[in-house]
């Protein structure tokens, strides 16, 4: 047997029918403030979809994207006295992707 919590869950995602939809509205004391938080968990639910959607990133904006995010952690680290060692690109690029050979310019 399903707990109410299962139950309202499956009524909220339209998964109850027939006579299950029809005991458990039946159940509800106030069926129509049950109804109004269906709608408004409806709402919240495609409101979260929207502004949450994950931006899909071709692979060169995921490259760019891992190296940026890389370098900021870097100079977060130098900045609090961790790391006062300045890297080159192609060294964190080489850290961060491990199969590239960083190139060093000569000195």
């Amino acid at each position: 047997m399903k707990t109410f919590e299962e139950k309202w869950t499956a009524w909220l995602d339209g998964q109850l029918s027939g006579k299950e939809l029809i005991e458990f509205e039946a159940s509800l004391p106030e069926l129509a403030v049950a109804e109004a938080e269906k709608r408004d968990a409806l709402k919240l639910g495609a409101f979260l979809k929207e502004q949450l959607a994950a931006q899909a990133l071709s692979n060169e904006e995921f490259f760019n994207h891992q190296i940026r995010d890389r370098i900021a952690r870097e100079t977060e680290d130098r900045s609090r006295g961790r790391g006062a060692k300045v890297l080159s690109p192609g060294v964190i690029l080489a850290r961060t992707f491990g199969t590239l050979r960083a190139i060093a310019p000569a000195a």
